[in-house]
């Protein structure tokens, strides 16, 4: 189990290899697409939120050839 930083993007087409080299020196473990919408909808309606994250996938930064960026 590792517990630590996640970013939230809603934005996946601008996320870029330079962005994730800098969230990972900040110690980001993962990045996520869905939780900026829920705690956006909590917040609009006053409601608690609360969120636990499982990781379903990797890949490396490093440039290897095989991982291209969405943008």
């Amino acid at each position: 189990m590792h517990v630590g930083k996640t970013v939230t993007t809603d934005a996946v087409y601008r996320e870029t290899l330079i962005k994730e080299l800098k969230w990972r020196t900040a110690g980001v473990l993962a990045v996520d697409m869905e939780v900026s919408a829920l705690f956006t909808v909590a917040k609009y309606y006053h409601i608690p939120a609360v969120t636990l994250l499982v990781v379903s996938d990797t890949h490396e930064l490093v440039d290897n050839g095989n991982w291209h960026s969405g943008g």
